[in-house]
């Protein structure tokens, strides 16, 4: 059988009080943690990667804790994980759809053919495929529709299947 994606067990984050968290994500989900400010919950990401160690507890990410790796090891295993920290988390300097080949071109065997095709796939999907040439910082967004959340979305899925 093979291990979820990622698990917290008795992750303990410190904030203005001590949060406890245990969860499994299944394989193919996508999950939101919602809490209130200064909980923590935004240092769950960085832990799964072994970024910040928890105060208690453990991370697993598929199946191996990544905070116990060498570091070479732990560089090359990060690779599987798509992560957007806080914020939008898009390279200001870059356009949207660099931003969205960047991890395919970097992380994956696909040819340059292959990453701007899958890219045009992504963006499409997300109804942005008028939007993907000027940088995010150029890119006037309107607050309705989405917002740079719906910018910062493609860039979570290049590793999915097309």
């Amino acid at each position: 059988m093979t291990a979820p994606p990622l698990v917290f067990e008795d992750v303990l984050l410190e904030g203005t009080r001590t949060t406890a968290v245990s969860l499994t994500v299944p394989p193919c989900r996508a999950i939101a943690v919602v809490g209130e400010v200064a909980t923590g919950l935004d240092r769950l990401g960085p832990i799964a990667l072994g970024l910040d160690l928890p105060e208690g507890g453990r991370a697993l990410l598929f199946g191996e804790q990544v905070t116990t790796m060498a570091r070479q090891a732990a560089l090359a295993f990060r690779r599987q994980a798509g992560y957007v920290p806080e914020g939008d988390g898009l390279l200001q300097n870059l356009s949207l759809a660099d931003n969205v080949a960047l991890p395919l071109q970097f992380g994956s065997p696909l040819s340059s053919r292959e990453v701007w095709g899958r890219v045009r796939v992504i963006l499409g999907a997300f109804r942005l495929a008028d939007v993907g040439g000027p940088s995010p910082r150029q890119r006037q967004v309107p607050r309705r529709g989405g917002g740079r959340g719906r910018l910062r979305s493609p860039r979570r899925v290049p590793d999915a299947p097309p």
